[in-house]
């Protein structure tokens, strides 16, 4: 197996039954280091993996093994600080589904650049991906408020509205927030969240509420954390800056075709009552990260390596929310979702589907059965926590 992923063992811990002992790793080490540790061993094992795919260009390449890499490459690149090449090996496989002569020109230019990109550790910034059809076609003829918007942010949303043929109107940065009146005619509230120290309070949970509107709030991480009601709130979306044109019409699609979501049930672990969160992925060192995570900020973290183990540590554990991959061995994310919408018993469960960037029809295909939110590789920890916190609705 000249392509496997074995370089991470030495610090994920000795191999099990099941892979990698992930759980080690989440519960080992402190902070900067943790990261810091498997970022190196990113970059280590990357710039060999990255070289082996080159050469086995030229003869022995195998689709199979490197698409066991890439999908590793995409899920872990940004979240170790590089998304460039998460973005990278994302259009790679897309390349591998391609029947076309000229693919292996292609592969080989791709697969030098994430070779580069290893050995110079510099993220660039990647091409958007257009969205689905049917998300176009239901966002034409749409009204959307621009509130609290800097110029130069409002002309960007406008351009990206014009080109799925809604209309907007771009509401003054004021020091009070528009009546609710003044948002009747709309569809649906875009607002730009901006704290006290920005010398405005923005909308309050109160004008939200007043204002019967959809409402997709927009801000960086520390912004929207210095406003925890966003987050409970159910009635609203939220988008993280900087964002992407494909992220900002699939979220504000989402939020007009009203997604139902669902709290939770808790555990009470060492006095204390917990969520109890499965994360259902077969990259460990994905596992292993999403467990540091949810486990430091008050949750209560269970670890599947597939579908199949997934669903039967959903039957035995109750967990309150699912996090789950879409690509996985045995049963994929969708199969599972599919199996766990349609079964009484395990209907009410909040899912989140982990996706690869640029893959706009499986968020479609996964609103379509079942799932309550999703989030798209690479992306931040502190989002996720964010999401996972809004569907089970606990305070920030």
């Amino acid at each position: 197996m000249p392509f496997a992923i074995t370089g991470l063992q030495s610090i994920l811990g000795q191999s099990t039954a099941c892979g990698m002992n992930e759980k080690s790793l989440a519960s080992d080490g402190a902070g900067a280091n943790f990261f810091g540790d498997l970022r190196d061993r990113f970059v280590t094992e990357g710039r060999e993996q990255s070289r082996q795919l080159i050469d086995s260009l030229n003869s022995g390449f195998n689709p199979e093994e490197a698409r066991g890499i890439l999908h590793h490459w995409v899920g872990c690149g940004g979240f170790l600080g590089l998304p460039e090449i998460s973005d990278w090996a994302a259009e790679i496989q897309i390349l591998l589904r391609k029947p076309d002569t000229a693919v292996g020109d292609r592969l080989r230019q791709g697969f030098e650049e994430i070779a580069r990109l290893f050995s110079a550790r510099v993220p660039q910034q990647g091409e958007r991906p257009k969205v689905p059809e049917r998300v176009l076609s239901g966002l034409a003829g749409k009204r959307f408020a621009l509130v609290g918007f800097v110029a130069e942010e409002a002309e960007r949303m406008g351009r990206t509205l014009q080109q799925v043929d809604a209309f907007w109107r771009v509401l003054a940065r004021a020091s009070t927030p528009p009546e609710p009146r003044t948002l009747r005619p709309f569809d649906l509230v875009v607002l730009d969240v901006w704290s006290e120290a920005d010398g405005c309070p923005g909308m309050s949970a109160e004008a939200i509420k007043k204002s019967e509107k959809a409402v997709l709030v927009v801000g960086s991480q520390q912004r929207l954390s210095e406003h925890p009601w966003l987050i409970r709130e159910q009635s609203l979306d939220f988008l993280v800056k900087p964002w992407q044109v494909e992220e900002l019409l699939l979220r504000a699609h989402h939020l007009l075709n009203g997604a139902d979501q669902k709290g939770a049930g808790s555990e009470e672990r060492d006095g204390q009552i917990k969520h109890r969160v499965l994360v259902a992925d077969d990259d460990p060192t994905i596992r292993a990260i999403l467990s540091r995570v949810l486990e430091n900020n008050g949750m209560v973290c269970h670890l599947a390596q597939d579908g199949g183990e997934a669903k039967e540590m959903i039957r035995q554990l109750r967990p309150d929310l699912l996090v789950t991959d879409i690509m996985m061995p045995q049963l994929d994310g969708f199969e599972l979702l599919d199996m766990l919408k349609n079964d009484p018993e395990t209907k009410a469960l909040p899912v989140i589907l982990l996706t690869a960037c640029q893959q706009e029809a499986d968020i479609i295909r996964g609103f379509g059965l079942g799932a309550e939110d999703y989030i798209t590789k690479p992306f931040s920890p502190m989002e996720l926590v964010m999401r996972v916190k809004r569907l089970l609705n606990k305070p920030v």
